[in-house]
């Protein structure tokens, strides 16, 4: 009988040790986690991707801003939010942000190499943490027994929380509004060009040679064909505003950007027939309503590539 009970008991304490180490394990799988994401939007932000950093700022944020053991990871990705704001000119964003460093983590601190953004924080730091310690003396408490604990009303209490909970909407919102916008404003860059259509050309040789002839591009926007006024051929892409063309037969192939939907310039790289080298040059085009034949200037390009064939 007794050796049933201490069987049972062994077989609840296991069971007991190995809930707790499965839970033990999810917490810290989690923490990293957090940990990981904050470290890989540092590091995008250190690349330059201010849009991509500041989505997964804002992604952190939301996960963490229930959890008030994790308030000092709050303020710190509120901190690299204003630090991506402070590099792309928003200062609106950059007095916002820090604000709220502070506003959820009163004590936060972090050593900051960039001096004009450091006094930025200090700055604001001293106005919020100020602020704090001016409400803390004005609230009222309840004295009790000397050799009590002194504390404060519920209804400061319930103030507190509630003005917690109005602050973290707050920030929801305003981080929703940001990736509103840059989403928005990526979209308006991604805008598609059409090339097809009647191009003048105009290049500059190495030499300084000043060349131009005329494209007639056909497909579709993304890709195609194209023809010259000597009847030599190629194909095109284009994406968002980025173009490519070169030659079928010859060694002469264009890449570039757009401007606006009516021209478009870049390099160009072709084998100079008169030394059989390597050569870049630059060139411009402009949409025309009619073809334009400049028979010297195309002659011109056609002496550049007359030995390839």
């Amino acid at each position: 009988m007794l050796g049933k009970q201490l069987l049972r008991r062994a077989g609840v304490l296991t069971l007991f040790c190995f809930t707790f180490l499965i839970l033990f394990s999810d917490m810290v799988n989690a923490q990293q986690k957090e940990n990981d994401m904050l470290a890989q939007a540092q590091k995008l932000y250190q690349k330059g991707d201010y849009e991509g950093s500041i989505e997964l700022l804002a992604k952190l944020v939301t996960k963490l801003k229930a959890v008030v053991e994790q308030k000092k990871n709050v303020a710190e990705a509120y901190y690299w939010l204003a630090k991506n704001y402070f590099d792309i000119g928003d200062d609106a964003k950059v007095d916002e942000n820090i604000r709220k460093v502070f506003e959820t983590y009163p004590g936060f601190s972090k050593d900051e190499s960039n001096l004009p953004f450091k006094e930025r924080v200090e700055k604001i730091r001293l106005q919020v943490v100020g602020d704090k310690n001016v409400q803390a003396t004005e609230e009222p408490v309840v004295k009790k027994e000397a050799d009590k604990t002194i504390s404060q009303p519920a209804s400061i209490e319930k103030k507190k929380k509630s003005s917690s909970g109005l602050l973290i909407v707050a920030g929801v919102v305003v981080v929703g509004g940001i990736l509103a916008a840059l989403l928005l404003k990526k979209k308006d860059k991604a805008e598609s060009y059409d090339i097809r259509g009647v191009w003048s050309l105009h290049g500059t040789l190495h030499s300084g040679q000043a060349l131009s002839d005329v494209y007639t591009f056909t497909g579709s926007t993304t890709s195609g064909t194209f023809t010259d006024s000597l009847n030599y051929t190629g194909t095109y892409t284009v994406s968002g505003s980025s173009v490519s063309f070169k030659y079928t037969s010859l060694d002469l192939s264009f890449t570039g950007t757009f401007s606006n939907q009516n021209n478009m310039n870049g390099s160009m790289t072709y084998t100079y027939s008169g030394d059989g080298a390597k050569h870049s040059g630059t060139w411009s085009a402009t949409r025309s309503s009619s073809v334009m034949q400049n028979s010297v200037n195309a002659v011109g390009f056609q002496s550049i590539m007359a030995q390839q064939n």
